[in-house]
């Protein structure tokens, strides 16, 4: 962080790509620490089952969707702040491509989101596709996402770029929320699970 706030986040993309890898792995290192300790607890006996690759599966399902929806919260900033940065020489995609090609780019990086998120949700769901995902899904991050497309598409003053930037933390808020979900739907699913 101390490189991104020295020379990083003038350099074009990068700043960005820093603070979304910074966000994945925010989400991956506290999963990571949690599989050394089952590791170290079962010792070989862990690689026999599959919560490893569960564990890991989640982490990266959780993971990507905090690089994305921190990526594109990013680049709303940089559109929101863009007479500031042009003054301080800052090379953010704003600046480099313009506001309407960035609008394109945040436009194919929300659709991308969306669908990644999808993905998970209904192919790699160990739970299949239970009604709470689906409506979880559908209603959490699906429909947010298509508004906030419609709003990036409209936004023109600075106090809309604000507008879009609370809103994507709204959707980043809901999606971290879906732990809680996966949390109750392997007890519903696995009961055994709390009597290990």
């Amino acid at each position: 962080l101390w490189f991104y706030s020295s020379s990083y986040k003038w350099i074009f993309l990068l700043g960005n790509l820093v603070i979304s890898l910074c966000s994945f792995l925010s989400v991956f290192s506290v999963g990571y620490l949690a599989a050394i300790s089952l590791e170290n607890k079962y010792g070989a006996l862990i690689y026999n089952t599959s919560i490893l690759s569960e564990i890991y599966g989640w982490l990266a399902a959780f993971g990507l969707f905090a690089f994305l929806f921190t990526f594109i919260r990013e680049v709303v900033k940089d559109i929101e702040d863009i007479e500031g940065d042009r003054e301080m020489e800052c090379h953010s995609l704003p600046i480099v491509l313009g506001v309407n090609t960035t609008k394109i780019v945040l436009t194919v990086v929300t659709l991308i989101s969306a669908l990644v998120v999808g993905y998970f949700c209904f192919y790699l769901n160990p739970f299949g596709t239970d009604n709470i995902s689906t409506k979880y899904y559908i209603f959490g991050i699906l429909i947010p996402c298509i508004i906030l497309i419609f709003w990036i598409g409209k936004a023109a003053k600075r106090r809309d770029w604000r507008q879009i930037s609370t809103f994507v933390k709204f959707i980043m808020l809901i999606g971290t929320l879906y732990a809680g979900i996966v949390g109750y739907l392997f007890v519903v699913n696995f009961p055994y699970i709390l009597n290990a």
